[in-house]
Formats: C-alpha cells, structure tokens, sequence
C-alpha cells in the first residue's frame, strides 16, 4: 500500500461502523499487512486502535502468518510505548 491508497482508504472508512460494535475515526498508520485506525467504541465510548489486517492482499500473510501476527501483538502488553492488546476478530 502507499500513501495515496491510504488516504483514500482512511477517507472511504471514517465513519463506518466496523465489526458491528467501533466507529472508524481515523487512519493513524499502514504497513505491509495492513492499516491501523483509531475508532470509538459505539458502547462504552472508549477510544481504540485498531489493526486491521488483510490475508488477501498480502502475497506473504497467510493463515499460518496471520495468527502468528496476532500472537505477537498480545505479547507485547508489557511495552510501556505499545498499545495493549485487547481481542482478535475474523471479518468477512
């Protein structure tokens, strides 16, 4: 993904509703496998990132890649600079 994508993904998302409970306010980064947007929970009102990954448009993230991403991403809880790790949710 490069710059332009992102902006116009970050664009095409703010405001939807994602995995029926977070509101997409903003793109706050993307990377090889994905992109990173801060979002508000609908109930609670809390303000979350979240990571979103994509099995199909990456060529090096398979099933096998995808869960091991997600094993990484909770065990660095202990980072003082890294956001905490609360759930994983298969979309689609």
């Amino acid at each position: 993904m490069n710059k332009e994508a992102y902006r116009v993904l970050c664009q095409s998302l703010k405001g939807k509703k994602v995995l029926g409970k977070y509101i997409i306010e903003e793109g706050i980064g993307f990377g090889s496998y994905g992109v990173v947007m801060s979002c508000k929970e609908i109930l609670g009102g809390r303000t979350l990132a979240i990571k979103m990954l994509s099995v199909e448009d990456s060529p090096y993230l398979d099933e096998a890649n995808f869960i091991n991403e997600i094993n990484q991403m909770a065990k660095l809880y202990r980072c003082p600079n890294i956001l905490q790790f609360i759930l994983a949710e298969r979309h689609g």
